[in-house]
């Protein structure tokens, strides 16, 4: 009603300057606007009002306000109390003069009013008219501090308004007697109570005093939006069921149709029952019907596929890409590197020599997660030989294996997007980083630098730094003929043909010789040389033409 009546006083900006309202009571500035045109415009929206009054001589709030001698509006009691002889005193006598002193509400009493009481009341009597506090000017300061102290129990809630250091404001609620929230709530209910108290009053700035550091501290993330307010059990409730159903009881409602914990335990709230979700679990749990028939999924502590180090625990499987048969190794630990070896058919010893090349390359690891399917003889001894320990999955269940069965999706769909072969798309892997890393798989298991990817790197050169050239291509050259040439025997005339970097073609009269650099000796004139070529070639040995000797290079030919 409050906020009602506010919004349609400020829907006139003259009658929201000449207005001031508390609850239903409006106080009108007619210096600003008449009284009467503030009722034709509440009356515009369907609100009446009753026939405007002079603030002297008026009720407002229950308290009667009258001039002074000095011509100032004060509070003053509406009927004042007189002393009267209070011998006897009955209930009606009593409401009558409590009724004076609180004009509204009630205060229930009992019929005997006991001695004391009375002695109470002749001074309560005596104290009001000696020293009535209602009386004077009470003015509340428009920009004073204002504080709201909230407190509950479980007698009830109670909230004080100070404005100024003054109490402006109390109020205290008895809760039902069905009230069973949680102690939180109570308190949450009581800033709540208070806040909507303060409001009235038009506070642009209060401070909130509560004793629940719990309510506190949900009001501060709700005002500063610092995160979202979890409540979890917030609505607690604090009694204790009158009388549990027994077992045979939940388990008559549950094999109506054996459904889960929240639709047995609906139906038998619905049955005027009371059970705890505890019990009716407890019933379920044991059910022979729902554990075998389409079962409830159960938790479990989950394992843990990885490891630490590198090359500790390698998990191994065997995958088709196409038509062809791959054997797939990936380390468990930081590095993920993986290895693919091809495999003519899945024979016990076919994946055991492919599992030898790789031992003897990079050596055991630890242990060799694997599927069932591996279970065989020949592999049992294989790792004993290497000391190897061996782990099998569960069977049916991908996931325990699931580190191998991840790297075959990420190798498959290389293959499959780029159309490339299964060495280069294992090449790839192993030489970029993933999301979760800041190595490769190379760097982090070889310890050693990138090497070159295709088509992504530039190809680098060999080093050649320090390797005399002393020949290129056209320099005329003496050749060594055979290996076992002797002494004496003269070496061959030739121009090259081809260099490599230690390695040289020569073309001769009849045939090309390919000789090291230390087989050839420049050659600087030709014309001075009493015989040509073919006489040369003419005086060799026949043998040395059919000899058929091995030649091996330093550096190969590239």
């Amino acid at each position: 009603m409050t906020t009602i009546l506010r919004h349609v006083l400020n829907l006139n900006p003259t009658v929201k300057k000449a207005c001031d309202n508390y609850i239903d009571d409006i106080f009108v500035d007619e210096s600003v606007e008449t009284a009467k045109n503030v009722a034709k415009h509440l009356l515009k929206f369907g609100l009446q009002c009753k026939p405007p009054q002079d603030l002297e001589q008026g009720r407002v709030l229950g308290l009667r306000v009258e001039r002074n001698k000095n011509g100032e509006l004060i509070w003053k009691r509406d009927n004042v109390v007189q002393f009267e002889s209070l011998n006897a005193v009955t209930r009606s006598q009593l409401f009558s003069q409590l009724g004076k002193l609180i004009p509204t509400g009630n205060i229930p009493w009992c019929d005997f009013i006991s001695e004391d009481c009375k002695e109470k009341l002749k001074e309560l009597l005596y104290r009001v008219e000696k020293e009535d506090p209602v009386g004077g000017k009470w003015l509340v300061p428009v920009n004073g501090k204002a504080e709201l102290y909230c407190d509950a129990s479980s007698i009830g809630l109670g909230v004080v308004l100070l404005i100024g250091g003054v109490v402006v404001e109390d109020a205290a609620w008895l809760p039902p007697p069905s009230d069973t929230h949680h102690i939180n709530i109570s308190e949450l209910d009581s800033i709540l109570r208070g806040l909507n108290l303060a409001n009235k009053w038009g506070i642009k700035e209060l401070t909130v005093y509560s004793d629940s550091k719990s309510t506190v501290g949900w009001l501060n993330a709700v005002l500063k939006e610092e995160y979202r307010v979890k409540t979890r059990g917030i609505s607690q409730l604090t009694v204790c069921a009158a009388g549990l159903l027994e077992q045979k009881d939940i388990w008559k409602i549950h094999s109506i149709g054996h459904f889960g914990v929240a639709r047995t335990l609906q139906l038998c709230l619905r049955n005027n029952q009371n059970v705890s979700r505890k019990e009716v679990s407890a019933v379920i749990a044991n059910c022979n019907q729902c554990n075998s028939i389409d079962p409830y999924s159960v938790k479990w502590k989950n394992g843990q596929l990885s490891v630490e180090k590198n090359w500790n625990r390698v998990a191994i499987d065997v995958t088709h890409v196409g038509a062809e048969l791959y054997l797939s190794l990936i380390d468990c630990g930081p590095s993920r590197y993986t290895i693919w070896r091809k495999l003519a058919t899945k024979a016990a010893a076919e994946v055991v020599g492919r599992l030898e090349e790789i031992f003897s390359l990079f050596g055991p690891p630890v242990c060799l997660l694997m599927d069932n399917e591996f279970r065989s003889n020949t592999l049992t001894s294989f790792a004993e030989e290497w000391h190897v320990n061996l782990e099998y999955r569960a069977a049916h269940r991908a996931q325990g294996n699931g580190i191998v069965e991840r790297i075959h999706r990420t190798i498959k769909r290389t293959v499959a997007r780029s159309h490339c072969s299964i060495a280069l798309a294992v090449l790839l892997y192993n030489e970029t980083i993933s999301s979760n890393c800041t190595e490769s798989p190379s760097k982090q298991f070889k310890k050693r630098s990138t090497c070159f990817i295709p088509g992504v790197d530039t190809r680098r050169k060999v080093d050649e730094k320090g390797v005399s050239k002393k020949f290129k291509v056209g320099d005329n050259v003496w050749v060594k003929p055979t290996q076992e040439t002797k002494c004496d025997q003269p070496w061959i005339p030739g121009v090259v043909r081809k260099q490599n970097t230690l390695s040289f073609d020569v073309q001769t009269a009849n045939r090309v010789y390919p000789r090291h650099i230390s087989h050839l000796r420049r050659r600087t004139d030709v014309q001075s040389s009493n015989e040509s070529v073919n006489d040369v070639f003419y005086r060799l040995n026949d043998k040395t033409d059919n000899v058929k000797g091995s030649y091996n290079d330093d550096v190969a030919q590239v």
